[in-house]
């Protein structure tokens, strides 16, 4: 049976959103941005810990660029406050990193943090992807 390769697709767009969120703490010109605080909204994403059984809501605390300025961090407390403890977030379900990209704050908002030509490419890929089922489509796009 031939079928859609969407889990590639959704790695995909969660490339391109790290690579995004990369780009947003590099505009944000410091190393680390707080996320939490006590007048904004918490920012929860869905995800894990390093010795989690399983995903579950976290809230995002801080985000930290690395010294080579190509990697971020991404640090968290579990939701349920069971525990005050801070703790790097290992995994990130699909979808959430936009979230975090949404909360950095950056001086300037019409910094461009999209990369237009890996959009365009991305977008292509996807399309390429989705295509593979319905090979007749494929010359529409």
């Amino acid at each position: 049976m031939k079928r859609t390769d969407f889990y590639h697709a959704y790695k995909l767009l969660d490339n391109l959103a790290c690579q995004e969120l990369t780009a947003a703490m590099r505009a944000c010109g410091k190393d680390s941005a707080i996320i939490e605080s006590e007048e904004a909204d918490p920012v929860i994403i869905v995800g894990a810990f390093k010795y989690s059984p399983s995903s579950e809501d976290i809230v995002v605390t801080k985000v930290v660029l690395d010294k080579s300025g190509n990697h971020v961090e991404i640090y968290g407390k579990p939701n349920n406050r069971w525990s005050e403890h801070e703790e790097r977030v290992e995994y990130i379900e699909s979808g959430y990193i936009e979230y975090i990209i949404d909360a950095i704050p950056l001086d300037d908002d019409n910094v461009k943090i999209r990369d237009f030509d890996k959009c365009v490419e991305t977008a292509a890929e996807i399309a390429r992807i989705l295509c593979l089922y319905n090979p007749s489509k494929r010359a529409q796009i």
